[in-house]
């Protein structure tokens, strides 16, 4: 073989050589892949999805990408207009930034993989780079859809959801293939592979918001594609969404995130559920006072409270009751003058701070309930200083849409610096002046968190909860007990216990007591039960009152025992000092 040739042989083997290597760097620079000894995540930078694998290759997630709704329209940084690049990459994290030139939206998604546990955390974070402030609604840091080639691949046969609020504690329900369920689960979602009974094995994904105070997380999982000729797989749609409010501005330069959003693999779906909530705690440093053992007014008096009648439970139970715990007397709805005008009424004719030291005297402790943003027309908020009420779009106050709230027509818009200062001194006045070191907050679903818009447009719906709550925590002082009626996912590591089941009064017509226990699927077991994963990590959980009057013994004795082994807080509601000895 002549020189010439063995030079061209060689020349072309180098050309080969040169060209695979460039193609093998190519397809290096864009992709960006992490890994533990459980998950391995590949993000593909030219599409702006990623793929979540266990170790051994079996998918998790298949390309998943982030969703946002910025003025109404949906948009991603998985579009092709998107500029993407890497920002950090370790072993087990990932930051990549895509900037979206047509809305000016920088887009940075945050990948981090557990090294303990199959598990992942993945939080999106936007910020406005345009001139002008814009409209985001919600976001998606977690999305993947079948009909996109994508999906969920975890073989649930059956789904636990959690409730928005007390009165709905979430369901146990199929989430097989042939069920067909969609499921819109608040916060978080437990899915379990395989049946009870069956010797075969049970896997658990949990699927849940870390964080809550920017945005109120949802999930949402179904079964539906658009091709109905393929059959049904193990994969499902899967979103993890983030609301912040339908009319919440990003002014220009200012970022929000979503919260960190939980996807973890487990041989033992309680442990996961479980150390989703301990997640939670740690990342809001919550710390729990003592669980509250005592007697609360609502069951026997409602709206009929008085002075008088408290201070007569309050004898009994020092007399009786106090060796065997019970030490709280709490003061529910009904004392006060009106809403947002705390004082006593003509009921409590001394004051509110009077009956508190007639408490303290036996040797008791006192307990207050109040609605923190509810206005009634006829207080001096509303007269005085209607600009501190949450305004509707023709520039009035907002009025509360619930007929029980009848008298409490307006809301307080605690972004307004004014209302701030005034719902701070109100705690202040109840828990340091009058001495309420149980307080106890209700109707937020229906005053704050239904407003239309705040008075700070750049304040979310989940911020301006969290900001009243750390308002009043302030207030009252670290050592008092705060007992918090709303969605506690929010407001975790300000509260220490929160209602987790149903609300039923029972004076209506067709009402059983025993159905506040039994018998719903929000009642007392099911609830302690669906939301048991929370309770001494996040908040102590509250059952809510005992009421043993209207129910047979065998009824009262198994009432009182689900309280108790709840462990969480433990409230009689009776006229106590009618009961049998």
């Amino acid at each position: 073989m002549s020189d010439v040739r063995i030079a061209i042989i060689t020349f072309c083997i180098a050309l080969a050589v040169g060209f695979g290597r460039a193609r093998a760097e190519d397809v290096d620079a864009a992709h960006a892949r992490i890994a533990t000894a459980h998950l391995k995540l590949d993000y593909d930078l030219t599409k702006g999805r990623f793929d979540l694998t266990t170790s051994r290759g079996e998918p998790v997630l298949r390309r998943a990408r982030d969703l946002v709704e910025e003025r109404g329209s949906a948009t991603s940084s998985a579009e092709d207009r998107c500029v993407r690049k890497i920002v950090h990459r370790g072993e087990r994290e990932l930051r990549v930034l895509s900037h979206d030139p047509s809305s000016g939206l920088d887009f940075e998604t945050r990948i981090d993989l557990l090294p303990d546990r199959a598990a992942a955390l993945v939080e999106l974070v936007i910020t406005n780079k345009s001139p002008k402030p814009t409209k985001i609604a919600l976001a998606e840091p977690v999305h993947v859809a079948i009909n996109e080639g994508g999906g969920c691949f975890f073989d649930a046969s059956r789904v636990l959801t959690n409730g928005y609020i007390y009165y709905d504690s979430g369901r146990l329900e199929a989430f097989d293939a042939a069920a067909k369920t969609k499921i819109d689960s608040f916060w978080n979602a437990a899915f379990c592979s395989g049946q009870v009974g069956s010797g075969q094995g049970r896997r658990g994904l949990i699927v849940g918001f870390v964080d809550g105070d920017r945005a109120e997380g949802r999930v949402r999982a179904s079964r539906d594609h658009n091709d109905l000729s393929k059959p049904a797989g193990t994969e499902f749609n899967l979103a993890a969404r983030a609301l912040f409010h339908p009319n919440f501005v990003l002014p220009h330069g200012g970022s929000v995130r979503t919260g960190r959003v939980l996807l973890e693999l487990s041989d033992d779906p309680h442990a996961a559920l479980e150390h989703y909530a301990d997640l939670c705690a740690e990342r809001r440093q919550a710390k729990l006072n003592p669980v509250i053992n005592g007697w609360c007014s609502w069951f026997v008096y409602y709206g009929g409270v008085s002075e008088a009648e408290v201070l007569k439970n309050a004898q009994f139970i020092a007399k009786e009751l106090k060796p065997y715990g019970m030490e709280w007397i709490q003061i529910d709805d009904g004392f006060y003058r009106a809403f947002g005008d705390w004082e006593g009424n003509e009921r409590f004719p001394n004051g509110m701070k009077h009956t508190a030291d007639e408490i303290r005297k036996l040797g008791l402790k006192p307990g207050l309930w109040i609605a923190p943003y509810c206005i009634s027309e006829q207080s001096e908020i509303a007269t005085k200083h209607p600009e501190w009420l949450v305004q509707d779009p023709n520039g009035g106050p907002q009025k509360i849409e619930q007929a029980h709230l009848a008298q409490a027509k307006y809301i307080l818009d605690v972004t307004h610096p004014a209302a701030q200062q005034w719902l701070s001194q109100q705690f202040k006045t109840i828990a340091q002046d009058w001495g309420y070191r149980f307080i106890k907050t209700d109707f937020v679903e229906w005053t704050l968190l239904a407003a239309g818009q705040f008075h700070d447009p750049t304040v979310t719906k989940s911020q301006a909860y969290r900001l009243g709550d750390q308002l009043m925590r302030d207030a009252m002082g670290p050592d008092a007990h705060f007992l918090d009626c709303g969605p506690g996912n929010e407001v975790v590591g300000l509260i220490d216990s929160m209602r987790i089941g149903l609300d039923r009064p029972d004076d209506l017509p067709k009402f059983q007591l025993w159905e506040q226990y039994a018998g719903h699927a929000n009642s007392t077991i099911p609830s302690v039960a669906k939301r048991y994963y929370f309770h001494n990590r996040t908040w102590i959980n509250d059952p809510d009152h005992l009421r043993t009057k209207r129910l047979t013994i065998p009824q009262a004795q198994a009432a009182a025992t689900i309280v108790a082994l709840s462990g969480g807080t433990t409230i009689s509601g009776d006229k106590l000092y009618e009961l049998d000895r």
